[in-house]
């Protein structure tokens, strides 16, 4: 009996010397690493960008090859989900709240438990094929101080993780340069436009999934239009984008063939001119579906620069998908018209 009484005042001292030990630890976590990645910033963003890269250098993966790993949302950027669940790594996830290109990526993550850390991964040009990489998580612990004890003495282990990872991604860049979506973007320019006339037709509540497929019937229409009026289209067809629903994931699309001058219109074919003077312009190499972080950068460009977009943007598709089966090689020039 006497036995069983000194083992309980051990385990009772030792539950409170780690309460005291949890409620001496701070309630706000903080860790950080810097390091160096010897690519081209742009190529660094993209990576880190998209979260299916991340299996292919980041240190969780590495420590639990056999987790499931899952994704939701868009295919990079805002928005993104990645969600795994392992043996040693247990169930959490990983989502996207914020991006500014090639500048800094913020996300929230989820474990189950010790809060909701918030990531925050800083990308500098240090020029030439270095880019410095600053890894920040911050994380309210709350009261609970088995949880600050425990999160507290993982903080070590975060920092070499944050090392580890990108020592892999600096590895991994080597060998697949161009990133997983092989997308490039050229930066942003301010540009004078001329005079331009568009054969047009409109569609209302287009679903994301049926923009292709929507847009290929509408140049038919214009084409067949033209056809009739003896009109040839002087240069690749655009497409004007309104009214945006991103919950129902819908939008208006007006699609445009551009034509030399003004002609008559019927059958539901609007013959107008472009109507603006400036925009802001970009030059984007990729997949369709990958466009997300070219109007990004192009939004973020036009608020950094105290512009003011006056109507609705509008990407003109330079390559022809049916000659061209790269789509890394597809040009599309996306335009934001601003004063």
């Amino acid at each position: 009996m006497k036995a069983l009484k000194i083992v309980l005042l051990v385990i009772l001292s030792l539950i409170l010397l780690i309460t005291i030990a949890g409620f001496i630890m701070p309630r706000q976590m903080h860790v950080e690493y810097t390091g160096q990645v010897n690519a081209p910033i742009d190529q660094v963003y993209r990576a880190v960008s998209d979260l299916r890269t991340w299996g292919k250098w980041d240190a969780w993966s590495k420590n639990d090859p056999e987790q499931k790993v899952t994704f939701e949302g868009p295919d990079g950027g805002v928005g993104q989900i990645r969600k795994w669940e392992g043996k040693k790594n247990g169930e959490g996830s990983m989502t996207i709240v914020s991006t500014r290109e090639n500048q800094e990526m913020v996300s929230e993550l989820d474990f189950g438990f010790g809060g909701k850390p918030t990531s925050t991964i800083y990308f500098v040009d240090k020029g030439g094929n270095a880019t410095e990489v600053r890894w920040v998580m911050d994380n309210d612990l709350g009261m609970n101080p088995f949880v600050r004890l425990m999160m507290g003495m993982f903080k070590g282990a975060m920092v070499n993780d944050f090392k580890t990872s990108l020592e892999g991604l600096d590895t991994y860049l080597k060998t697949n340069p161009t990133t997983a979506s092989n997308n490039t973007v050229a930066k942003p320019q301010v540009i004078d436009l001329q005079e331009q006339w568009f054969a047009t037709v409109s569609k209302k509540n287009v679903a994301f999934d049926n923009i292709s497929e929507s847009l290929g019937s509408m140049y038919g229409s214009i084409g067949a239009f033209l056809a009739q009026s003896k009109v040839e289209p002087t240069g690749p067809p655009s497409a004007f984008y309104t009214n945006y629903n991103i919950e129902k994931r819908m939008m208006d699309i007006e699609a445009a063939l551009p034509i030399s001058g003004k002609i008559d219109a019927k059958n539901g074919i609007l013959v107008r001119p472009l109507g603006h003077k400036k925009a802001v312009m970009l030059e984007y190499h990729g997949a369709y579906d990958k466009m997300d972080a070219a109007h990004d950068q192009l939004q973020a460009y036009i608020t950094d620069n105290k512009l003011t977009i006056v109507g609705a943007p509008w990407e003109t598709y330079v390559s022809d998908p049916m000659m061209e089966k790269d789509t890394s090689k597809w040009l599309t020039n996306i335009y934001y018209p601003v004063q």
